[in-house]
């Protein structure tokens, strides 16, 4: 079952679940971020975190600034519409409780519920990332087989990753850092950028911490 922590950061973006941590901060496998980067229903990242935030806001659950996507994208193989339909279902009180004061089985089995996995063909699952990401999760090693690079980013000296490493801040996935080149950036108020994604994780990236400047935080009830 998910669960959300109790202590999340001002901008609400701690992984709430623990699980997979290093894809999970890649979110969704694609190689553009933000207003681009959407699921095959069609729903964006920038679309799920707004009415999130509103629904959020709705249930005076979450004051005013930015919302992160880190805190309703909860691992890096959901499915975008289902998470709407999440957060468009579920009641102020299940929010809460999943939010402020989890666990929250509605919420949990809900969010849980927008996994998309990969059936190996012995018929276990895995996540939907793991398949053609250069590592048998398997125990056949069906997710490997008839790959076509499709789920790869091919490093400028030939190197393999998975595609969920492309600018997902990172620098040290390709060796020569072409992974983290042309990659959505924001800029610091001192004038330098980071990527995009680092904008309200809870982490300062900007030397001057301008990117967890106006972000929004939770307002549990006390």
């Amino acid at each position: 079952m998910l669960t959300a922590p109790r202590r999340l950061v001002p901008a609400l973006s701690a992984h709430p679940f623990g699980r997979g941590v290093r894809l999970a901060a890649a979110l969704l496998v694609a190689a553009a971020w933000a207003g681009a980067c959407t699921d095959e229903g069609g729903t964006s990242t920038d679309e799920l975190t707004g009415n999130a935030a509103a629904k959020l806001r709705r249930c005076e659950l979450l004051g005013d600034g930015d919302l992160g996507p880190q805190a309703v994208i909860f691992g890096p193989s959901v499915d975008l519409d289902c998470l709407a339909g999440c957060f468009d279902t579920l009641s102020c009180a299940a929010l809460e409780a999943f939010y402020c004061a989890p666990p929250s089985v509605e919420a949990s089995e809900c969010f849980e519920d927008c996994t998309v996995r990969f059936t190996c063909a012995n018929g276990a699952e895995v996540l939907a990332t793991d398949r053609c990401d250069g590592n048998a999760d398997c125990a056949d090693g069906s997710d490997e087989a008839e790959c076509t690079g499709d789920n790869e980013f091919v490093c400028a000296d030939g190197l393999r990753i998975p595609l969920a490493f492309r600018c997902d801040g990172d620098e040290g996935d390709c060796i020569d850092g072409t992974d983290e080149l042309d990659c959505p950036t924001f800029t610091c108020a001192d004038g330098s950028t980071v990527t995009d994604r680092n904008r309200c994780d809870g982490t300062s990236n900007c030397a001057d911490g301008s990117d967890e400047q106006g972000c929004a935080a939770l307002t549990c009830p006390s």
